[in-house]
């Protein structure tokens, strides 16, 4: 759509934030946030309107043990919320990403900062999805396993990769997507903050649509909670709060093994256009690095904001190259090896194979025949070979009372040596030339 043809008006949201410990843990490591950029207040009741600044939702599921996982969550919650505020309206969308980034990767600093200067915390993490809105459009940063969907004409998009090992495994197709359910490796997460200093966030784009619904849980509700049931409480209830209470009475049926978190939020307003099944909703991430930069604007064509590094598909593209290089390496040496070890007799017979003069003969349909010994030289055609026979047509002498002088003696080689001397000596010329 072109941008002079955008509707023009306010976006108004209504959002919910509920968070529950769930029927087997002592205490809740979960910590929702949800604020208005512009005037820094994280009372979603206040919210109803989203500012040039934007507004911010998102999930922390800290980890480690004890009251340090809640420690962790909590510092993520209050430090990107805070980091984000400080960005300029007047941003572009690539700056305005590179920001999310940068708070995502300054509040797993202070996480680890903070574990350094407290030895009971040590070893302290947390996941985080925090969604921004801004200019109409959804900025989607993750580290962990917390989700982020969107739910439109009745559809729920999930707009996070969930970075676990057993996502990683099914990517990769060592564990069948079906068998999801059985298999080990769900819990470990790859990638959290605070737990390393190296952290890639990955990063998505959804431009908003009047009536899209916005959903950020933890893994206590996407861990027990189908899609499909998730999807029907999303359209059967009309209120955000009720929704989210559905949806965590629905974790807690399902066991309740571990906290539960939701954040739901509902866009519309004039400033938002109508939604259409001809503009498919899909994941598209990228992955930061702090503070990169990019070349591409965010337009109203849906492009993604794309940062140096690609996704993480490439580096296991990049290791099946290197691993087909050494294989080849080492195939090339083996047979190298092996030809380095052959025979002698066969390298004697290819040497003398190869020092043997080239010798190009005729074909075979038109070498002539050979004649019996009386007809030799009849027979032999007028070369140089044959040139040097007496031009008597007998090798028998005339008889003396001729008087003249008797020929001399006759060529003794035979017809064999001659035909061997004509077609296999290699200085003599081609007769048929």
């Amino acid at each position: 759509m072109p941008i002079g043809l955008l509707p023009r008006g306010p976006v108004t949201v209504r959002a919910a934030v509920r968070t529950d410990v769930g029927l087997v843990r002592k205490n809740n490591e979960d910590t929702p946030f949800f604020a208005d950029l512009a005037s820094g207040r994280d009372n979603p009741t206040q919210v109803d309107r989203v500012s040039s600044a934007g507004l911010l939702a998102g999930v922390c599921d800290g980890m480690g043990g004890a009251a340090a996982g809640e420690v962790a969550s909590n510092i993520a919650a209050r430090e990107i919320p805070a980091a984000l505020a400080r960005v300029t309206c007047d941003a572009t969308p690539d700056e305005f990403a590179t920001a999310l980034v940068n708070a995502i990767v300054d509040a797993g600093e202070v996480i680890r900062t903070h574990a350094k200067a407290h030895p009971d915390c040590k070893g302290m993490g947390t996941t985080c999805t925090a969604v921004a809105c801004r200019h109409k459009t959804l900025f989607v940063g993750q580290i962990g396993d917390s989700r982020a969907y969107v739910f439109r004409l009745g559809k729920l998009v999930q707009v996070t990769k969930d970075q676990t090992l057993l996502s990683r495994l099914i990517e990769e197709g060592a564990v069948p997507a079906e068998d999801s359910s059985q298999a080990s490796g769900s819990n470990v997460v790859l990638q959290a903050l605070g737990s390393t200093e190296n952290i890639r966030v990955a990063v998505t784009t959804v431009h908003l649509r009047r009536g899209d619904r916005l959903l950020v849980c933890s893994d206590g509700l996407s861990g027990l909670v189908s899609d499909d049931a998730i999807s029907r409480v999303l359209s059967s209830h009309a209120d955000p709060g009720a929704a989210s209470d559905k949806l965590i009475m629905l974790a807690n049926d399902a066991g309740g093994g571990d906290n539960i978190t939701v954040v739901v939020c509902e866009f519309d307003g004039d400033g938002l256009p109508a939604p259409s099944h001809e503009e498919p909703l899909r994941y598209c991430p990228y992955v930061y690095e702090r503070n990169g930069s990019s070349s591409h604007a965010l337009g109203e064509d849906q492009r993604p904001v794309r940062l140096p590094l690609a996704s993480y598909r490439s580096h296991t593209l990049l290791a099946a190259v290197v691993l087909l290089l050494a294989i080849s390496g080492i195939a090339y040496q083996v047979q190298r090896a092996g030809s380095q070890t052959a025979p002698p007799v066969r390298q004697q017979a290819k040497a003398v194979a190869a020092s043997k003069p080239q010798v190009l003969l005729p074909p075979k349909e038109h070498r002539p025949p050979v004649a019996p010994a009386q007809d030799a030289a009849a027979a032999l055609p007028m070369t140089a070979a044959t040139s040097s026979l007496p031009e008597a047509s007998s090798t028998q002498r005339a008889p003396a009372s001729v008087g003249r002088r008797p020929p001399p003696k006759p060529n003794t080689v035979s017809i064999e040596k001659v035909e061997e001397k004509s077609w296999g000596a290699p200085a003599r010329i081609d007769p048929f030339r």
